[in-house]
């Protein structure tokens, strides 16, 4: 049967909806609740044999990111080299750096380039 004009392919989730199986864990961590006790309730939740994987999957994720840290983005270029803003920058003279530094002060220049 075809699908009713106007409904979105996904089933009838409209976007920014909150995913069901981990709204719950979300609702835990943005909660003001101790830390102590939040790592306890997301232990619970990854040892629930019960609960949805994605929110197993979840809450074992954030007790990771809270005991290592998130793992570091890097920040690169094309091919994993520098930005282009800092190659260029780093074959200026220092008039040159002085005269952008001055004129991005005087709002003259556009951050983006």
């Amino acid at each position: 049967m075809p699908r009713p004009k106007g409904l979105p392919k996904t089933g009838g989730k409209q976007k920014g909806s909150r995913n069901k199986s981990t709204a719950e864990l979300k609702d835990i961590i943005d909660s003001e609740m101790p830390a102590a006790i939040m790592v306890r309730v997301l232990k619970e939740v990854a040892n629930d044999k019960q609960a949805p994987p994605a929110a197993r999957v979840g809450a074992v994720k954030e007790i990771w990111d809270r005991r290592y840290g998130k793992a570091p983005q890097a920040i690169t270029g094309a091919d994993g080299g520098p930005l282009a803003i800092v190659a260029a920058l780093g074959k200026a003279s220092d008039d040159q750096l002085e005269e952008i530094i001055a004129q991005m002060a005087a709002g003259l220049v556009d951050a983006d380039g």
